[in-house]
């Protein structure tokens, strides 16, 4: 019960800090490695990077990682390990996070890698459809590890 507490208390402050960002940070380029990342940081830039593949094919601009968006990612990953969907645990809709700034979202779970989530996604339309469709201009992508369970959350901004 002290773990879920605890859990509860993490992910309320984290969804205050995601609704207090005004203003939206756009970076230009998939994050970095570095030696403090994680391996689902560097999973979520690869998963940017192949998604930006799928864009070009289809003669698409790239999406642009959003360190915004990254914070709302990071929300709805742990929320999806709670509750897998588009509603969010508290029974809300995905987008409430940020309502203006959040305006499409997949979500994945149980892929080891960011190739098979990447295919999950372009094999499904509605999924593909969020990837390819051409007024999306930023992206991010948090991916949670419950257990041994790998939660994606990809977060697009116009």
């Amino acid at each position: 019960m002290k773990t879920k507490k605890l859990a509860t208390l993490i992910l309320t402050m984290m969804i205050m800090i995601a609704q207090a960002g005004a203003i939206y940070g756009t970076d230009t380029q998939t994050p970095a490695a570095t030696t403090t990342e994680t391996e689902e940081q560097a999973m979520a830039g690869h998963i940017l990077e192949l998604v930006n593949q799928q864009r070009a094919a289809a003669g698409l601009q790239p999406l642009t990682w959003d360190s915004h968006l990254e914070d709302c990612a990071t929300v709805r990953a742990v929320e999806a390990s709670q509750r897998f969907g588009h509603t969010r645990p508290d029974g809300s809709q995905w987008y409430t996070i940020d309502p203006v700034g959040m305006n499409g979202e997949n979500l994945a779970y149980g892929y080891k890698t960011a190739e098979a989530a990447v295919t999950a996604w372009m094999n499904s339309p509605t999924h593909a459809f969020n990837i390819l469709y051409p007024d999306f201009k930023r992206c991010s992508i948090a991916i949670y590890k419950s257990g041994n369970v790998l939660y994606y959350a990809q977060e697009f901004g116009l």
